[in-house]
C-alpha cells in the first residue's frame, strides 16, 4: 500500500473484538465481507439518503476502513513487511483498488480443495 492514513483508534468492546485470532481463511472472507459491505454502501449513494450520508461522513467512495490487525495479518500472509507506522489499535483508511489486489494475492495463498480457493465468490 502505497500511504497508510490513520483515522480512529479502536477502543473499548470494539478493541477486543479486533483482538480476535483470525486464520487465513477468516482473514480472507472477513476482508471480502468489508468490501462487500462498501459495495452496498456505494450503491446506496443512488438514494437520497444515501447521498446526504456520503455529505455529511465525508466518506469517500474509493476508500475503505481497516483495523490495524488485520492489515498486520495480511501484510505477513503476504510475506511483505508491515509499515512502520502501522498501529495494531488503528483504524486505517485504504485505497480499495489495492486492498482488492491484496486480497485477491492473499486468496491464492490459501489452500485449495478439489482444484478451487474455499474462499467465497465476490
Amino acid at each position: 500500500m502505497k500511504k497508510l492514513r490513520k483515522v480512529g483508534a479502536v477502543s473499548g468492546i470494539d478493541s477486543y473484538v479486533q483482538r480476535i485470532a483470525y486464520s487465513n481463511l477468516e482473514l480472507v472472507v472477513s476482508l471480502n465481507n468489508i468490501m462487500k459491505m462498501h459495495a452496498y454502501e456505494v450503491r446506496q449513494q443512488e438514494t437520497l439518503f444515501g447521498r446526504l450520508f456520503t455529505i455529511f461522513s465525508r466518506r469517500d467512495p474509493d476508500r475503505v476502513e481497516v483495523d490495524g490487525m488485520r492489515l498486520n495479518k495480511l501484510y505477513k500472509l503476504l510475506r511483505r513487511e508491515p509499515p512502520e507506522q502501522l498501529d495494531l489499535n488503528g483504524i486505517y483508511d485504504v485505497s480499495l483498488v489495492e486492498l482488492r489486489e491484496m486480497v485477491r494475492r492473499a486468496e491464492q495463498r490459501l489452500p485449495k480443495i478439489d482444484g478451487s480457493y474455499v474462499t467465497p465468490k465476490s
